[in-house]
């Protein structure tokens, strides 16, 4: 016999309830979260990394995002490769470390330091690496994109991932990357789509920003994760190494589908 498919009632009262569900997670998570790391600061993490705090953020968001880290880790290692296979890798928005760990497995042969404004972040992310024996590789520091405590030219790649609608000034941003990336370096920079932009609504134009930053545009394209939703725009910027700029053509066609950058 033919189990009986659920009717439309049954459907939405299903749908109710997983809501519902979520919502109660959700909710004890925040509650946990305050009681673990202190009321103070807790809607300031909201804004800063759309979490009530470092523990939160690593426990739920990092591991649903995993499949995202793991995609830019390829990207960066693949940019190391072609460009800068014994060099320094300067991660802005490190978060509690998952994309420097896997990025350092990746890519053996280069130093990486990973910033981010949060002690209680850097403080996971530290961690993490001890737990991964990579100290001797991998470092974080407490740092503000906009003020970064490295020398002019002493950075061959910079990556960033998800963090750069939190950035409260991101032209001032972009024009630091610039300061310390060496002529001929690259940052890869993983930011929100247009699509989110309702959900967070300072999300800058990645385009935008970029044309109107030192780098003189850039290669915004579209990424497509999970599966084909339209999350996320990489946006890639070059410090010619002649001081000239690199073509920025492809300004405004971010929203085409990427070739080798969907999952």
């Amino acid at each position: 016999m033919r189990p009986r498919r659920p009717g439309v009632a049954g459907r939405w009262a299903a749908a109710a309830g997983g809501t519902a569900l979520l919502a109660a997670g959700l909710a004890a998570l925040a509650v946990a979260a305050r009681r673990k790391d202190g009321a103070p600061g807790f809607a300031a993490n909201l804004g800063r990394y759309s979490a009530p705090s470092a523990w939160a953020y690593d426990r739920a968001l990092a591991p649903l995002l995993g499949g995202l880290y793991r995609l830019v880790a390829d990207d960066a290692a693949a940019v190391v490769s072609a460009t800068c296979p014994v060099g320094s890798v300067l991660e802005i928005g490190g978060g509690p470390g998952h994309g420097a760990v896997l990025l350092a497995h990746r890519a053996p042969g280069v130093s990486i330091t990973g910033a981010d404004i949060d002690p209680a972040m850097v403080a996971r992310a530290t961690a993490r690496v001890a737990r991964h024996r990579l100290q001797d590789r991998v470092r974080f520091e407490v740092a503000d994109v906009t003020r970064l405590p490295h020398s002019d030219s002493s950075i061959d790649l910079v990556v960033s991932t998800l963090s750069m609608h939190h950035w409260p000034d991101p032209a001032t941003a972009l024009a630091e990357i610039h300061r310390v990336l060496r002529p001929g370096g690259r940052a890869i920079i993983y930011d929100l789509s247009r699509a989110w932009t309702r959900v967070e609504r300072q999300a800058p134009d990645p385009a935008d920003v970029a044309a109107a930053s030192p780098f003189r545009g850039g290669r915004p394209v579209l990424v497509r994760w999970p599966g084909r939703v339209p999350s996320c725009v990489r946006l890639e910027l070059l410090r010619p190494a002649d001081g000239g700029t690199e073509p920025g053509s492809a300004i405004g066609s971010w929203m085409a589908p990427a070739a080798g950058h969907s999952s």
